[in-house]
């Protein structure tokens, strides 16, 4: 890297390697993100110190209240001796202090509602702060935050858990202004080369500020100040990062009143900044169809989680199972933080190296600091949920997992930069509000699991979670990370021509079956709990599902098969349709959409006399229910399949034959509305609905992968031969899974539809 950079107008040779104002900038943020995550990681501690539920509830007598809750909260360790302070005390200046008896439940929902403001003004604060500059967004949050914890105990105490959860909100929308503005200004300040080290060192402040917060919290706690001197501290602290980042906080090199030329002409032209772009409009279609953009947002979701679980958590799970005091617990719980923050500085500074001697591309140096980040700390917290709970030994491992985990700083977290510097802030919000969704269920999934937090064996899950999304949010990464400059980033003003063009997408076969069958992965997650919710809300008898019955039983195997057939012809039908009609056919979209529909509406109306016709036949006892079922579903998937071989040998262009056809294979298709469909109440009207959730669910997830197999195999989709293969699978597939039906279905109902009692029941009235 270059160590001198010589300008004729400078006074003296500019040192790289020597203090900038870019280095102050990043220690302005470093402060101010250690004591944003100092306050956040201390509630996890400063709950054991504010909650025991153990103590005796006790009358309060003269003290504002006459009961033993004030808004609805139960108080304990509260007695007449609270009175001879008087006013100090009602402003929780003395001891003794309240301590509340809050369930695990709602100390979990204190913990997440942070994030519940957190999250919501993600995207608009990347927005304010790419439009109106970072420094006032960033003062603004920090001097709120002073406010809003040196109020927090009177919240507490005098407004209960509900009052106590608006103020963590109101935290965390305005916590959330931080990591947005932060990036943004990284986008300013930090050159390619030193752009491990610049951000990461800022980026470090999230250890240090729970190796600071930890400790902090637990010594204050236990001390005559108690947990109320805990958030004032903070209140005080976060009061003079504000003032400091007012007083000496700039926006970028270009507004900087004391900054040499030959340094803000280094930082730019590595950045190929200017302040042009500043009046552009963010490109939010090339920013939402960026592909390195989900990759960012799937890896922050997977750090997220896992740092909640780490800070919000392991206090609980170092005072409960391994059995830590709370002033102990404080220091303990910091130590891990402490070896993060530490080995943060051998990261920066080894990815920087990666990239300046060209050892990796800045997309592979990414990509290998990501998983040095998230695969040891996915085996780390399997290893967590089996070794033996000797404070050593998790101690030894909880250093281990954050000792590597803070390397994903400077992987997918500043992978934002490489992407776009001028809209960085405005990515970061984005993917930190998708990430921060998702993880603010961290704390109320581990509440769910731990309805004992003294049992191993359920804290065991919660680990398993976040190993889980480690692992798998990591490789998604591996896939798709990119850090490559996108063209977008460009700090020419886009005409409203480059926008107009931005709209129109050159999406591959195979990338618009993803989209297309995207649908389905949302479709299928709830099928079986809507199927068991159902049930349970409607039935009069309630009985518990006899799963084992259902998954032993050849004729509901025979539902499930015939229902995936017809899953995957419908939905290769559905999706690939307008493609064949555009590509093949060459129908304009406008057209392509009422011949698209018309088959459908065949199918609709098709559906009414078919109905009639099996109710007629079955009451006439032309045929019994399970023949009647299995010929109108032998219509509805065996019409179907024969039509489709018959499509795959309609001429190309041949628009008139084509519909025809078409036509008749989704017409055909309205025979399964009266054939399987309907077999699911007559083998069992008590569990129908659970029923129909697992055969829609296993069909749907089956589903997912027909637009991705039609995307694998239509390499050109102007050919006919390469659509006919396609056809031809749905085909087999239709009468494979009718086949099956019409061998093994029936419609007789099955033993374990009703208990023994309600069968005696219903033989005695008779």
């Amino acid at each position: 890297m270059f160590s001198k950079i010589k300008h004729p107008e400078d006074d003296g040779d500019f040192k790289v390697s020597g203090w900038g104002y870019r280095h102050q900038q990043c220690l302005i943020l470093f402060f101010a993100l250690t004591t944003a995550y100092s306050m956040r990681a201390c509630m996890g501690v400063a709950l054991v110190a504010m909650v025991d539920n153990n103590l005796p509830e006790l009358t309060i007598v003269e003290n504002h209240v006459a009961n033993d809750s004030v808004f609805g909260q139960h108080i304990a360790n509260i007695t007449n001796d609270s009175l001879r302070d008087g006013f100090l005390h009602s402003l929780l200046f003395v001891p003794p202090y309240p301590q509340f008896k809050w369930s695990k439940k709602t100390q979990d929902i204190i913990l997440s509602s942070f994030f519940w403001g957190y999250m919501l003004l993600q995207i608009p604060a990347g927005q304010l702060a790419y439009k109106y500059g970072a420094r006032y967004l960033l003062t603004t949050a920090l001097f709120t935050n002073s406010v809003l914890s040196f109020c927090f105990p009177w919240a507490a105490f005098y407004g209960g858990w509900v009052l106590t959860m608006i103020f963590r909100i109101v935290q965390g929308l305005t916590q959330a202004c931080i990591i947005p503005g932060m990036h943004t200004m990284f986008g300013k300040w930090t050159p390619l080369e030193e752009r491990g080290r610049l951000a990461g060192w800022a980026y470090g402040g999230q250890a240090l500020g729970a190796v600071l917060g930890l400790p902090i919290t637990g010594f204050v706690a236990s001390s005559p100040l108690g947990w109320p001197g805990l958030f004032r501290f903070y209140g005080i602290l976060t009061g003079i990062i504000g003032a400091v980042m007012l007083k000496f906080g700039v926006d970028s090199p270009a507004k900087h009143p004391k900054i040499s030329s030959a340094e803000r002409r280094y930082i730019e032209e590595r950045l190929g900044n200017d302040n042009e772009n500043k009046k552009n409009p963010i490109p939010w279609s090339s920013i939402l169809t960026c592909p390195g953009m989900y990759a960012i947002i799937i890896a922050h979701i997977g750090q997220t989680w896992g740092q909640l679980t780490l800070y919000s958590e392991v206090p609980a799970f170092m005072d409960k199972v391994v059995g830590v005091n709370i002033k102990a617990n404080g220091l303990l719980t910091a130590l891990p933080f402490l070896c993060m923050w530490v080995t943060n500085f051998f990261f920066s500074w080894f990815t920087d190296m990666l990239i300046v001697k060209k050892i990796l591309s800045v997309r592979n140096t990414r990509r290998l600091a990501n998983s040095l980040g998230y695969f040891p700390a996915a085996l780390g917290m399997i290893a967590l949920a089996y070794l033996p709970k000797n404070i050593y030994i998790v101690e030894t491992l909880l250093i281990i997992i954050c000792s590597f985990s803070i390397s994903a700083h400077v992987g997918f977290q500043i992978n934002h930069i490489d992407i776009s510097p001028n809209y960085s802030g405005t990515m970061m919000s984005i993917s930190n509000f998708v990430s921060n969704l998702v993880g603010s269920c961290s704390p109320l999934v581990a509440a769910y699991f731990l309805t004992d937090v003294t049992n191993e064996f359920l804290w065991r899950k919660v680990f398993f979670v976040a190993a889980g999304l480690y692992f798998f949010t990591n490789v998604i990464y591996l896939i798709f990370a990119t850090a490559e400059r996108a063209e977008w980033d460009s700090t020419k003003k886009m005409s409203i021509d480059n926008e107009l063009e931005l709209m129109a997408f050159d999406w591959s076969m195979q990338i618009q079956s993803v989209i297309l069958s995207s649908f389905l992965w949302g479709y299928i997650f709830l099928q079986i709990p809507a199927g068991e919710l159902a049930a349970s809300l409607f039935l009069f008898q309630k009985m518990p599902t006899p799963w084992k019955a259902i998954f032993t039983s050849l004729p509901f195997i025979s539902l499930i098969l015939t229902h995936c057939g017809q899953n995957w012809g419908f939905w290769t039908l559905m999706t690939e349709i307008p493609s064949y009609m555009k590509q093949v056919l060459g129908v304009d979209i406008k057209a392509n959409g009422l011949m698209s529909a018309l088959p459908y509406i065949s199918m609709y109306l098709l559906g009414f006399p078919m109905g009639f016709l099996s109710d007629y036949i079955i009451k006439k006892k032309w045929l019994s229910i399970t023949a009647s079922r299995k010929m109108f579903n032998s219509i509805g998937l065996y019409g179907p399949a024969l039509a489709l071989i018959g499509l795959s040998y309609v001429p190309a262009g041949d628009v008139t034959l084509a519909v025809l056809t078409l036509t008749l294979v989704v017409a055909l298709n309205a025979g399964h509305y009266t054939g399987f469909l309907l077999v699911h109440i007559d083998m069992a009207p008590s569990f129908a609905g659970t029923l129909m959730g697992i055969t829609n669910c296993i069909s749907n997830a089956l589903s997912i992968v027909a637009p991705l197999v039609a995307g694998a195999i239509i390499s050109d989709e102007n050919n006919p031969s390469e659509w006919r293969k396609v056809f031809y699978l749905s085909s087999a597939i239709y009468i494979i899974g009718s086949t099956f039906f019409n061998i093994f279905g029936s419609c007789e109902q099955q033993s374990w539809n009703t208990s023994e009692e309600t069968e005696h029941e219903e033989k005695t009235k008779i």
